[in-house]
């Protein structure tokens, strides 16, 4: 796009918001470019023709009086043939019983007795049983407001909150439940994050708070570490920086919440802070000088779920060596990691390893320097693979997501009404387990199988074990083998085998899976609404 300045803009998805978003901008104003409207735009094709939601029990009074209507429509119609054909064959004989029925007025007769039949049979609709069935959710409606186990008491406001009910649907629909699926962030847990530690270059780095933490990462990490470690943190990132109206301070707004919280770090710490970003440029403020250096995004590499990690390439705008930093799982970083662990990385892995056996989130940080051979021009058509690679591991990092309040009482509840509930989340292996253990999912006294992967060749064998393998037991299952063995229950072609392997495949009594996409944990809620519908 051209903009008046005679400036040339990339329009990409980074530009592109939703309606009702809050835009903030300089002074000036922004340039807005609408793309589609109407009919067109993504969000009305998206929704789909309307659908209204109904209760399995209202359906089912639906189909008893669709069912009961074509019956009487049907009685009502041959009481009315019959009547036609009578009159045919007696209208001349027996005058007195068809008094002022003319010939060639049969159908007219036939057609009254077919809505007097249908008045006198319709009085056998089961109007009753929807009065009863209304009257029913108005009571038990009101049992469940004045339950004295659904009252909480609000400390803030000091007073007691009553349970609401504001769908009747949801009350009859809840009796029928017999799975129940949730994510971790945000579900389990209370989505706020607090950074636990740092193991920076091998040094171990814990604290109680942002500025403990940055305190030992500067009295025991050499400054090349911190600094690479919180250069990171500032250039790789997709946050927006803003300032408040009326103090002037810097406000952090991005899709990710660690993203943030990292940079909240780096405003606590005596070494950078990110202090301004736009399309092409990022501006760090070097605390210890007090000068600040901007630095030009030359590609940036997004995280998805597929990915897992993201890729910033920067370099300095006076110019200088061309920079890659890059954060993402484990199981993206290592792989990419150049020649043979030395003995901070082996500590770094370690300490990752004890980060996710404890609960905590866990991200690697890496950085990788390009010669002077090197050019700007050359990154936007480099191969992915040759950016991502030979990585040098600086940091991991374990940040603390508190369970909501009763989680495990709460599971412990569902269980005991029937209700078999999964833990479907991104979270690598270790942390998934110690969640399962917290949230009571897994128990301590079952055995815990876990599954990685599952070969192909074996897929068969495997579905034949299960029988053996899961009875009894809690399954902590990765989201991609979950799902080639879903995909091999749904190929299997004989019915009776089929439900057996389902029979055996959902025998467990702790589900968790981990490192699954969205698409992934999706997939698996159809598979169980397709094979246990409830």
């Amino acid at each position: 796009m051209q903009l008046p300045s005679g400036k040339a803009l990339d329009i990409t998805l980074e530009n592109f918001i939703p309606r009702g978003a809050l835009v903030r901008g300089p002074k000036g104003g922004v340039v807005v470019l609408v793309v589609a409207t109407g009919v067109d735009t993504k969000l009305v094709l998206n929704q789909g023709k309307p659908y209204y939601k109904i209760s399995s029990t209202e359906k089912s009074m639906n189909i008893i009086f669709l069912r009961q209507i074509f019956q009487i429509f049907g009685v009502a119609a041959f009481c009315a043939v019959m009547a036609r054909r009578f009159i045919g064959e007696n209208l001349t004989r027996m005058p007195y019983v068809f008094e002022g029925i003319e010939p060639g007025q049969e159908g007219l007769y036939s057609f009254a007795v077919f809505f007097s039949s249908w008045l006198i049979l319709v009085r056998f609709l089961p109007f009753d049983v929807v009065f009863q069935t209304e009257t029913s959710k108005i009571i038990y409606a009101k049992f469940i407001e004045n339950d004295a186990n659904m009252i909480h008491f609000d400390e803030e406001d000091k007073e007691y909150i009553t349970a609401k009910v504001q769908s009747m649907q949801i009350i009859e629909e809840a009796g029928k439940v017999d799975h129940l699926f949730c994510d971790k962030t945000g579900t389990l847990t209370q989505n706020d994050l607090t950074v636990k530690a740092f193991s920076v270059n091998g040094r171990l780095c814990k604290g109680e708070s942002m500025e403990e933490i940055n305190k030992k990462v500067a009295d025991t990490c050499p400054d090349q570490d911190a600094f690479d470690l919180f250069l990171c943190f500032c250039l790789c990132n997709e946050v927006r920086v803003g300032r408040d109206e009326t103090t002037g301070a810097i406000e952090f707004d991005g899709a990710s919440q660690e993203e943030i919280i990292f940079l909240q770090q780096c405003q606590v710490s005596s070494f950078f802070e990110l202090v301004k970003t736009d399309q092409y440029t990022m501006s760090v403020l070097d605390k210890r000088s007090g000068a600040t250096k901007v630095y030009k995004k030359l590609r940036n590499i997004a995280f998805s779920s597929k990915r897992k990690m993201q890729t910033m390439v920067v370099q300095p705008e006076e110019g200088g060596p061309i920079t890659v930093y890059s954060k993402g799982a484990d199981m993206a970083i290592y792989p990419r990691l150049a020649g043979e662990d030395n003995d901070a990385v082996k500590q770094m892995k370690d300490s990752l390893d004890k980060f996710a056996a404890n609960g905590l989130r866990t991200l690697c940080f890496a950085i990788k320097h390009f010669d002077s051979s090197v050019l700007p021009e050359h990154i936007e058509s480099m191969e992915e693979s040759m950016i991502e690679s030979n990585f040098r591991l600086t940091a991991v990092s374990g940040m603390e997501d508190r369970l909501q309040e009763d989680v495990f009482t709460c599971i412990k509840d569902f269980q005991a009404a029937g209700i078999r509930t999964w833990i479907l989340t991104g979270d690598k292996d270790s942390t998934a387990k110690s969640i399962g253990y917290q949230c009571g999912i897994l128990d301590e006294n079952r055995e815990v199988v876990q599954i990685n992967d599952i070969k192909h060749s074996e897929m068969t064998k495997f579905l034949e074990s299960l029988e053996t393998t899961l009875k009894d037991k809690d399954a902590l299952i990765s989201g991609t083998a979950v799902n080639n063995l879903m995909d091999a229950i749904r190929d299997t072609r004989d019915s009776a085998t089929q439900k057996r392997y389902v029979k055996n495949f959902l025998q467990c009594k702790g589900f968790v899976v981990y490192r699954s996409s969205p698409a992934e944990k999706a997939s698996v809620v159809r598979f169980v609404r397709e094979f246990c519908p409830g």
